[in-house]
């Protein structure tokens, strides 16, 4: 998997489309390991239109932020 530099883009209202599901998984595979849980949040995540963003959350167990963070840079984000 590559991680791209962010775009920003305009708002706009997109219909639900089911790979978003699939690119989720993919990118919860990605980044989850024994330390940290990820989940998929937001409109994507309940199947409704929206922006089309999908919306991840990293949980870590209480002190690990640090280690949260540097996890995501060391994977490209």
């Amino acid at each position: 998997m590559k991680i791209l530099k962010y775009k920003k883009i305009e708002a706009s209202f997109t219909p639900w489309v089911s790979h978003y599901c699939e690119v989720a998984q993919r990118v919860i595979d990605f980044i989850s390991t024994e330390q940290f849980e990820v989940i998929h949040i937001g409109s994507t995540s309940f199947k409704v239109g929206g922006k089309g963003i999908i919306d991840l959350s990293v949980l870590y167990k209480n002190n690990d932020l640090d280690e949260a963070v540097q996890h995501l840079l060391e994977l490209g984000f």
